[in-house]
């Protein structure tokens, strides 16, 4: 979920959450948020059903960790902004208690 910086520069007042994936050029025609979301919704929807044989690993970029979290939790996609950017080779944890979806580590060195 990256754009050229000079897009952002020729967009005062973007913002990735809101706007989404700043298309660049034909071969990179950005995306919306929306759009983001739905595909991070699929991959939930296939990890679901394996978490009652254990734990399931994503290895993800950090805007899209932050997205998967925020959707893990039943929020709307631009809620990725309250969420701290995971640096780089740090794990997360998303877990469930009494069903319901939590954050139970967050950027763990």
């Amino acid at each position: 979920m990256f754009s050229s910086p000079l897009s952002w520069e020729m967009r005062p007042g973007w913002d990735l959450w809101r706007d989404g994936v700043i298309p660049v050029d034909g071969s990179h025609p950005g995306e919306q948020i929306q759009q983001v979301a739905a595909r991070t919704d699929a991959v939930l929807d296939r990890i679901r059903p394996l978490l009652g044989d254990g734990d399931v690993a994503v290895v993800a970029h950090g805007h899209l960790a932050r997205l998967l979290t925020v959707r893990w939790l039943g929020f709307d996609a631009s809620a990725s902004r309250l969420l701290g950017h995971p640096h780089p080779a740090r794990l997360s944890f998303l877990a469930t208690e009494d069903e319901q979806p939590f954050i139970a580590a967050w950027n763990v060195p």
